[in-house]
């Protein structure tokens, strides 16, 4: 296809392929929630607040010391912390919180009318969307191994996989990613 195979997707220039990461447990999709905040969520010094809006983080000084949100209900209110924030709001959210909160280039602050409260550069700079598309390539002669039934005929390995939940399509799937460019390779090497 003429697209050059990358050793990871997050390299500095992504134009090409490799396999997607993904975060799988026993086959199945672990999310930060999943494999954090559900194993925490019974103890004393956690609270959740679903249907809240965070609009700023509190500052003491140069100290993060909480956040104001906005409830389920459109009221703001403050919370506070005794040791510490921590900010996890994503890649677009997390440097739109700290620039609302007076966190970032004074100068870029001041043009959208907050007040700067800590000199940082390069908050909310460098930010690079990673575009991707599936491509999907239908081959009319029979050139995969039996192995490869997984992405053929997944319905074949389903009962296995659902019974033991083992990531054997995802494993399957991530080998195949790596082998089929070397038999590409090795096809047009033979003339072929």
């Amino acid at each position: 296809l003429g697209m050059r195979r990358l050793g990871e997707l997050n390299e500095p220039d992504n134009t090409g392929y490799a396999p997607t990461p993904v975060t799988q447990r026993r086959g199945l999709r672990h999310s930060a929630a999943d494999a954090y905040l559900r194993p925490a969520r019974r103890r004393r010094n956690l609270t959740v607040l679903t249907g809240a809006h965070v609009q700023r983080i509190l500052l003491e000084g140069s100290r993060a010391a909480g956040v104001e949100y906005r409830d389920a209900a459109g009221v703001t209110q403050r919370v506070t912390a005794s040791r510490e924030v921590i900010l996890s709001a994503g890649t677009v959210n997390s440097p739109q919180l700290l620039m609302l909160s007076g966190i970032g280039e004074p100068d870029q602050l001041r043009a959208a009318g907050v007040e700067p409260r800590h000199d940082l550069v390069g908050v909310g700079a460098n930010l690079q969307d990673h575009l991707a598309c599936a491509v999907i390539v239908h081959c009319p002669k029979p050139i995969l191994d039996s192995p490869t039934r997984a992405i053929a005929q997944p319905q074949a390995l389903l009962p296995e996989w659902l019974r033991i939940r083992i990531d054997a399509i995802a494993a399957e799937v991530a080998r195949l990613a790596r082998e089929i460019p070397e038999r590409g390779a090795a096809a047009a090497g033979a003339g072929g």
